[in-house]
């Protein structure tokens, strides 16, 4: 018991040991990640007294005075480029006086170096402003490797040029480095952190480098007024209370490869024009990441903004170029609003919780193009805007891909719009504009729209989605839909108490449900479209009035190929209605006053070519419906022209007898014709069965139901979906003897007339094989019965 104590205290020992080193490596680690990327302490930390010389403030008005004060105080040069003054280690306590360190009025080369100065607070103007160092009217200086705490300036350079501020740390100061008219100054690697105004601070100043330094803690990092063709790079402007960067009346300046995190605005432009901000990092920030107001001409590249409030927020700015930024995790991506003529391209705008890019009041002749939307609420969203060009974007996985709201005369072109939550376009109280070229593919809704009037959907895909590939609802008249492409949507067009639309050379095939959906609908045009192998009626209309079905193809549909549910005053007429599994039309009972005809019936509700009473192509259970015109001009029904060859005596293209439609109304078609204008092949042949044996597959089918508007000449048959032979309309059989044993062949067999080929039949699969056939009973007792018999004959010989 004992040594089983001893052994557990042993191993709690070692846990707490084991616990200890893993915590003081882990200390270790992050303790000195920690003071890696932390700031300098502000410039508190303990001085050896032995690094400097205690020393007066120090005034120096010219160069006369420089060289005196020089040879005075033992200081090395002579203020040559190659042999400069320098003013090295110095500690200088102003106790509350003017600068600790001024130089006005030189030309002189000079270097301050490695002094520890602060408490410089009093002014007196023109010159002294309570700065550690102050440069004024100075060039040729260099001032490098200072510490700078506790004054109203740390370094001020005023009406200056040339001259150079490298690795100074300035804190705690009211401004850390200010330039006032001053050109051409480099600086880089200062730190300037915790002072209360603005860490580094530009006014009136033009063409100088900021470089590589770093202004934390203040109300600004960079502070940039009335300032042009400055470069600013690489610097990191973190933790200030307003802006890391901000820039008022200052343009043509390049802001490049900066750090502007975790501020209220990482980048702020305020009338500010055709500056280059390029490659920054601008994430974590209160609000902004960048901040654009009344600035025009800017371009905008290669930034990073994440985690801020909105990525990119323009106002009132013009013609600005906004490329290939990211913008990711943030509540809106790119924010514009009442601004005109910019460019927004290329930019990837993902995972915010709002809007991927979002243009807003009266934002108006913008670019929105080859962007990459996913993930947001809204992948583009048009709020209140006019004349904007949406073209080539990516949104995928948003709730909407495209959003317009009280938008108008804008185009939405050539974009791929997949697999958003539930719509792939969405306009709202939105006018005059297009929409086209768009693949919209796996939404709920490919195209939606509410109260909006007068645009126009032309040349777009719809692929399932799972709802409609177009949806329109309460008041969206005077639309236009034409030349677009439905496959595969729970409905191709769905309209509801929205009137006057043209629909019009569209391709609606393979929808899960209707073809085009008409409800509470009036003075619709549907033309010249193919509605085919939808999973219920090619077209449906419900309580709808006065629309036109014209000239369209409509075939292979599950149920009806026209369906007239409580629908009046609608005409349809020079339709082609194929092989619908239901009837060609079916007018439900209240469906008044329709007129239908000079329509092509082929072969519905398994009709043939010849008429057979239970296969009648249409019905009506409503009243006053008309199957033929009031000029005399019925249907083509096909059987029933087919029927002999007496059934148009007097040779006027009329059959002699009318057509009987099936349904309550006791309708007939009076004007039936025996001809058409509409020539189809045939349809496909039936039942088709593969055998085979040893190096051969024989096929066999059954003709076609119909053999379309001509005879049929020929079948052609594919052996993996390649023509291999045809054969004459009156062999319904091949032989395929060009085949290898063991491998496995699909067939299918098409019919042609002279108009064309057919659908394929169903397809069979086959395998060839030289294995002994089977014999039957009869076949060996044959054999038995033979052998027998022949050796009777040899033995009676």
């Amino acid at each position: 018991m004992t040594r089983f104590i001893f052994y557990a205290l042993l191993s709690l020992g070692m846990g707490v040991m084991k616990s200890i080193l893993v915590g003081a490596i882990v200390f270790l680690l992050f303790g000195s990640l920690l003071i890696a990327i932390s700031p300098i302490s502000e410039g508190y930390e303990t001085l050896p007294n032995s690094r400097y010389t205690t020393h007066s403030l120090i005034r120096i008005n010219n160069d006369t005075d420089f060289a005196t004060q020089a040879a005075s105080e033992g200081w090395p040069g002579d203020g040559s480029l190659n042999n400069p003054y320098i003013i090295l280690d110095l500690e200088i306590d102003a106790q509350g006086e003017g600068d600790v360190i001024f130089i006005g009025n030189t030309t002189s080369y000079f270097l301050i170096e490695n002094c520890y100065l602060y408490n410089a607070s009093s002014h007196s103007s023109p010159y002294f402003q309570g700065a550690g160092i102050m440069l004024y009217n100075v060039t040729n200086a260099t001032v490098k490797n200072n510490k700078i705490l506790d004054s109203n300036y740390g370094i001020l350079v005023s009406d200056s040029n040339g001259d150079v501020l490298n690795n100074n740390t300035c804190s705690s100061n009211t401004y850390g480095i200010y330039l006032s008219h001053s050109n051409n100054t480099s600086m880089a690697n200062n730190n300037c952190t915790s002072n209360k105004l603005q860490n580094i601070y530009m006014a009136y100043s033009d063409r100088n480098t900021v470089y590589n330094n770093t202004g934390t803690k203040g109300n600004y990092g960079l502070y940039l007024a009335y300032s042009s063709g400055n470069v600013i790079e690489k610097n990191t402007f973190y933790s200030n209370i307003y802006n890391g960067i901000y820039m008022g009346h200052s343009d043509s300046n390049a802001v490049r490869n900066n750090t502007c995190a975790n501020n209220n605005i990482g980048i702020r432009l305020s009338y500010s024009d055709s500056n280059d901000i390029y490659n920054n990092n601008c994430s974590f920030n209160t609000n902004y990441g960048i901040r654009l107001g009344q600035s025009h001409g800017n371009t905008i590249d290669s930034n990073t903004y994440l985690n801020n409030s909105v990525g990119m927020y323009i106002a009132s700015s013009w013609n600005n170029e906004i490329s290939n930024n990211t913008c990711k995790n943030n509540n809106d991506g790119i924010y514009l609003t009442y601004g005109g003529g910019n460019d927004i391209y290329n930019n990837n705008c993902s995972f915010n919780t709002n809007y991927g890019i979002r243009l807003a009041g009266q934002s108006n002749t913008n670019t929105v193009r080859n962007n990459t939307c996913k993930g947001n609420d809204n992948g583009i969203y048009l709020d209140s805007s006019t004349g904007t060009v949406i073209e080539n974007n990516t949104c995928t996985n948003n709730n909407d891909g495209i959003r317009l709201g009280h938008s108008n005369r804008s185009v939405v072109s050539h974009n791929d719009l997949t697999n958003n939550n539930l719509y792939g376009i969405y306009a709202g109280n939105s006018y005059n504009n297009t929409i086209e070229n768009n693949n919209l593919s796996l939404n709920v809704n490919g195209i939606h729209m509410g109260a909006s009037e007068y645009n126009v959907m032309e040349n777009n895909t719809c692929f399932m989605d799972s709802n409609s590939g177009i949806y329109f609802y309460s008041s969206s008249d005077n639309n236009v839909i034409v030349n677009n492409t439905f496959i595969g949507d729970n409905n191709g067009i769905y309209i509801e108490y929205s009137n006057d639309t043209m629909m019009e050379n569209n391709t609606i095939l393979n929808n899960g449900n209707d073809g085009i959906y008409l409800l509470h609908t009036r003075r619709n045009v549907i033309k010249n479209s193919t509605i085919s192998s939808n999973g219920k009626h090619g077209i449906d209309l419900r309580y709808s009035t006065g629309n036109r079905i014209e000239n369209n193809i409509i075939s292979d549909n599950s149920l009806q190929g026209i369906y007239l549910g409580i629908s009046s005053y609608n005409r349809v007429l020079d339709n082609l209605l194929v092989n619908n599994h239901g009837y060609g039309v079916y007018a439900s009972g209240s469906s008044n006053l329709n007129i239908i005809y000079n329509n092509t019936f082929y072969y519905n509700r398994g009709s043939g070519d010849t008429y057979d009473s239970l296969y009648r192509q249409a019905y009506d259970a409503g009243s006053d419906n008309s199957w033929n015109s009031t000029t005399g001009i019925g249907n083509y029904w096909r059987g029933w022209a087919n029927n002999n060859d007496t059934n148009d005596m007097n040779s006027d293209g009329i059959v002699d007898w009318p057509y009987l439609i099936n349904g309550t109304a006791g309708s007939r078609d009076f004007r039936p014709l025996t001809n058409t204008t509409y020539l189809i092949p045939p349809l496909a042949p039936q039942n088709l069965n593969a055998t085979s044996g040893d190096g051969y597959v024989n096929l066999s089918w059954e003709a076609s139901r119909g053999q379309g508007s001509t005879p049929i000449t020929q079948y052609r048959i594919y052996r993996n979906g390649t023509l291999i032979a045809s054969v004459p309309a009156s062999q319904l059989w091949y032989n395929d003897t060009s085949v290898v044993n063991g491998v496995n062949y699909t067939y299918h067999v098409t019919a042609v007339n002279s108009v064309g080929e057919s659908e394929k039949s169903n397809e069979v699969s086959c395998t060839p094989n030289g294995a002994i056939p089977e014999l039957s009973w009869f076949v060996i007792i044959a054999a038995i019965a033979l052998a027998f018999s022949v050796t009777m004959r040899k033995r009676k010989k």
